[in-house]
């Protein structure tokens, strides 16, 4: 049962299927929680002995999941921006490098937009284990339309509804101690 293959073979023939038929959108969020559900429960692990091709497919996995349970919105700023064809401007975004630590487990996975994103990535801004925002000191800028990074220092992330899948407290803290530029 550890083969993502048929799991994502299963799920791009609904996500066709639901680009014909657009009454049948209420299935695929059934199956998404199934798969992250076999995730968190290491059915489909999380080894650095896949192959390319399917350490793409399950990272393809990982960010759908991720952003799915954030329902589409920036953990960081709120942002939300949707186009039909399941297309939206946030990522899901490993906490810890899946590079280095092969981990996909929704708990190792935040949604950011683009540039929170790039931020997070580049140690800009980490979060503490109360979920509160810690910004590093040392930015210069200007948002004249919108707020800036700073402006979120201390606020809380925006979590996914279900605290079951909430970011673990150690890819923060490993974030905060190896990558954050406080």
């Amino acid at each position: 049962m550890n083969n993502l293959g048929f799991y994502c073979e299963k799920f791009s023939k609904l996500k066709v299927s639901n680009r014909r038929k657009r009454g049948n959108a209420k299935y695929k969020p059934i199956l998404l929680l199934t798969v992250i559900d076999l995730i968190m429960r290491g059915v489909i692990t999380n080894t650095p002995k896949w192959s390319f091709k399917k350490t793409l497919i399950k990272n393809a996995f990982f960010r759908k999941a991720v952003v799915y349970v954030y329902d589409c919105k920036c953990a960081f700023c709120g942002l939300k921006v949707n186009k039909t064809g399941n297309q939206n401007i946030v990522d899901g975004s490993h906490i810890k490098p899946f590079s280095t630590f092969y981990d996909s487990r929704i708990h190792n996975g935040i949604a950011l937009c683009k540039n929170h994103h790039w931020a997070f990535d580049r140690g800009w801004f980490a979060v503490d284990e109360k979920y509160k925002i810690i910004v590093s000191k040392d930015l210069e800028e200007v948002s004249p339309h919108g707020r800036t990074i700073t402006e979120f220092h201390g606020e809380i992330l925006i979590l996914p509804k279900a605290e079951k899948y909430f970011p673990d407290i150690e890819p923060l803290q490993w974030h905060r101690y190896h990558i954050f530029q406080s």
